[in-house]
């Protein structure tokens, strides 16, 4: 496979808590270098605000954790930017690969993906996943039922109505099979004017 200089191809990965971004992120990245790319993994997560910084739910039960206020997303947008610009500067074409709950409805963000996809469970499936993680903060009793899951489904419900190019993965097929057809999407659909296959 004939690559230019200086490519880069932008990669989201997101929806649904628990519904394996995290895996096939990393998966799809040790894939992509066996390819001889040149890649960047980014996780939201690590864009949390401190748990001072994020407002309480109106119940007051648990911080806003699963909306964008939860997020530093200036700091957020301005390093993958500068990321992006690193890896146009490399020999080997790159992939930058995003993960998160909520990275694809920051508008600005949203515009820099060439490919999206977006994890989906059943609400029973992801609250059984959810009480199998520890978080910090921990988990309440509620958060689940009254934060979780309805800004689950109402970013959800976002990403259609704005008509967002994404492909739906569901959760509950097995990640080999998950990340052999996210790989095999991603190969197939470097543009070829860009010098990606």
């Amino acid at each position: 496979m004939e690559k230019k200089e200086g490519n880069v191809f932008v990669v989201g990965i997101g929806g649904v808590s628990n519904g394996g971004k995290t895996t096939l992120a990393e998966g799809l990245g040790r894939c992509l270098e066996n390819e001889e790319f040149n890649v960047t993994v980014i996780h939201q997560d690590i864009y949390f605000k401190e748990e001072k910084d994020v407002p309480l739910h109106k119940s007051g039960e648990f911080g806003r954790w699963d909306e964008m206020i939860a997020f530093d997303m200036d700091t957020m947008v301005k390093d993958v930017k500068n990321i992006i610009e690193k890896m146009k500067n490399t020999e080997k074409s790159s992939v930058l690969i995003i993960e998160g709950i909520l990275i694809f409805n920051h508008r600005e963000l949203n515009s820099l993906f060439n490919m999206r996809f977006v994890f989906t469970l059943t609400k029973e499936e992801a609250k059984k996943r959810r009480l199998t993680r520890e978080y910090e903060p921990s988990d309440t009793p509620n958060i689940f039922e009254y934060h979780v899951w309805p800004m689950y489904i109402q970013y959800l419900a976002e990403l259609r109505k704005i008509k967002v190019n994404f492909n739906e993965l569901d959760g509950e097929i097995s990640q080999q099979k998950i990340l052999q057809q996210v790989k095999s999407k991603v190969m197939n659909s470097f543009p070829k004017e860009n010098g990606f296959s």
